[in-house]
């Protein structure tokens, strides 16, 4: 009996599988910043730089779309991948994820979208149909 190993056709595959995987959740989490949702918490009425003017918590996260736009995917190697949002030097990514206290001292409430982008994503799926 002969058999032949076709280790790195099944490496290469799983490979681009992981690829097409972080690449649909880095889409899920534009989505999540950009459709309109309810965050909670007491927002009372935001002026935006846009102009937007947008009353209580069922928003999106966009503004001037600095984060949304900020986001960058990064493969350090075929199976690890990074995805990080700068903000572009203007929307404090951490704070718009985690929330915030003002100096004011309004709460602003966390907006997690990673979390929301990983719930709502078919990120299984999506790897075993690209397998």
């Amino acid at each position: 009996m002969k058999i032949i190993s076709y280790k790195q056709d099944v490496i290469n595959a799983a490979a681009n599988a992981f690829a097409k995987s972080v690449e649909h959740y880095g889409e899920k989490n534009k989505e999540v910043i950009e459709n309109p949702r309810n965050w909670g918490g007491n927002w009372g009425t935001t002026y935006r730089k846009s102009g937007e003017v947008v009353t209580g918590g069922f928003r999106n996260i966009v503004d001037l779309g600095n984060l949304k736009d900020s986001q960058k995917i990064t493969f350090v190697n075929p199976f690890l991948a990074t995805i990080e949002w700068d903000g572009k030097g203007e929307t404090p990514a951490p704070l718009v994820h985690e929330g915030y206290m003002t100096a004011t001292g309004k709460e602003i409430p966390a907006r997690p979208w990673t979390r929301y982008a990983l719930l709502e994503s078919e990120i299984e799926s999506t790897f075993k149909n690209s397998f």
